[in-house]
């Protein structure tokens, strides 16, 4: 039975990125993984060696336990005072994810179940780009790509921290494979759906990427041409890529028709990284501040004290314009919703999950911690699941630590 349980958390992560229906809402991918759960609760309670390993996953998880206990009740008391049915859904997507993490920490164990994992997640970079490269995935609009997602985002967001599953399941399963296909295509991916904050979060990783190698080895004289000559193609390609972009716009400005497959993929990221960066410098109608929703922030800041609850968002409108929406940030938004306890109770449930980490485990999260401030994903089981493989080789030895204690109870 166990098995089945595996599969069906399989089969979920190979679904999740089809949306068949509105985001928001529970999705095909979804039901397998409340199938997976309740499979293997229902099967293996009444066992004692299965038991204890629930135990042991859900202490380990206690801290992020109580933050969606914390959660529930943020969001119930404000649901009495504006009954608003939101504050339900935002509850329930704690509670989906806190799913995620616990059967996910159960399997983690389980290195062929890892193995397949990077099975599932190679498979779909691949099938989105053929479902790309056959015309019938969707578009947001004219310029960004959203492949069989209902937002760039979304399918940016994907594709992105599979990318990270990729890289840290090599880690972790102690593999050299470096999947050098899988992050092209995934970047190329990436580029069409034109998210900035996707390429923010490439861009994080690649750097401290290349400082952490640079810092444990030593730096030879056949390292250093390599770097240099990297640097090299590197210059080549982006001015390569500007030259053509400029002679794309002249040629645009001046009415004669071309075809482009380069300028239609440029195009749209200089348009919205100009875009972003008006906003930063404030050269925009509408600044990188209201953007985000940080202002609600710095208008309402005795929310960060107590929470403000997560729905109804009239409450939060800009006092300069009137604007009203989400915080776009993940980390911000959580403080703003839940208020400082449940968010440093987070907080302390994230260190203990990656402080004993492999660094370059660190350096994946890091990229995506810096990502998660352009955009709210924590709605996602993948945001979640990454951060407990990254402590999953911890949670292996002290499990093992667990189970050595035991049997010396035991035989006392």
């Amino acid at each position: 039975m166990i098995n089945a349980a595996k599969i069906f958390f399989l089969t979920y992560l190979f679904l999740k990125p089809f949306y068949l229906f509105g985001s928001g809402g529970i999705q095909i991918a979804d039901v397998f993984l409340l199938l997976s759960f309740g499979l293997f609760f229902i099967g293996f309670w009444h066992v004692d060696s299965s038991r204890k390993i629930i135990g042991r996953v859900i202490n380990r998880n206690r801290l992020f336990v109580l933050f969606v206990v914390c959660v529930i009740a943020v969001n119930t008391m404000y649901f009495f005072v504006y009954p608003e049915s939101k504050f339900l859904l935002s509850s329930l997507y704690f509670v989906f994810n806190m799913i995620a993490i616990i059967i996910f920490s159960i399997f983690i164990k389980d290195k062929i179940f890892l193995s397949r994992v990077s099975v599932i997640f190679k498979l779909n970079i691949i099938l989105q780009l053929i479902i790309w490269a056959l015309g019938i995935g969707r578009f947001y609009d004219s310029s960004r790509y959203m492949g069989t997602f209902n937002d760039p985002n979304q399918f940016g967001f994907y594709i992105f921290t599979s990318l990270l599953f990729l890289f840290v399941l090599e880690i972790v399963l102690a593999r050299n494979k470096k999947n050098l296909l899988y992050w092209l295509a995934g970047v190329f991916l990436i580029v069409l759906s034109a998210s900035t904050g996707m390429l923010l979060g490439l861009t994080t990783f690649a750097v401290l990427l290349l400082a952490y190698n640079v810092w444990h080895f030593r730096l030879t004289y056949t390292k250093l041409r390599r770097i240099v000559v990297g640097l090299l193609g590197l210059t080549i390609i982006v001015a390569g890529y500007l030259i053509a972009h400029s002679y794309i716009e002249t040629v645009s400005n001046s009415n004669v028709e071309s075809v482009s497959v380069f300028g239609e993929l440029g195009s749209p990221v200089v348009e919205r990284l100009t875009s972003k960066l008006d906003k930063v410098e404030g050269d925009s109608d509408l600044s990188i501040w209201e953007d985000r929703g940080f202002v609600q922030i710095i208008a309402y800041p005795i929310y960060v004290l107590i929470g403000g609850g997560e729905g109804y968002y009239g409450r939060f409108a800009s006092p300069d314009t009137g604007r009203v929406q989400e915080i776009h940030s993940s980390l911000p938004a959580l403080l703003f919703y839940y208020g400082l306890v449940p968010f440093i109770i987070l907080f302390f449930w994230i260190i203990s999950q990656v402080k004993y980490a492999d660094p370059r485990i660190k350096i994946a999260l890091a990229a995506l911690l810096i990502e998660s401030f352009t955009l709210i994903n924590y709605r996602q089981s993948l945001f979640w699941m990454i951060i407990v493989l990254a402590g999953s080789t911890v949670a292996v030895v002290a499990d093992r630590k667990l189970s050595s204690t035991e049997k010396k109870e035991v035989k006392k």
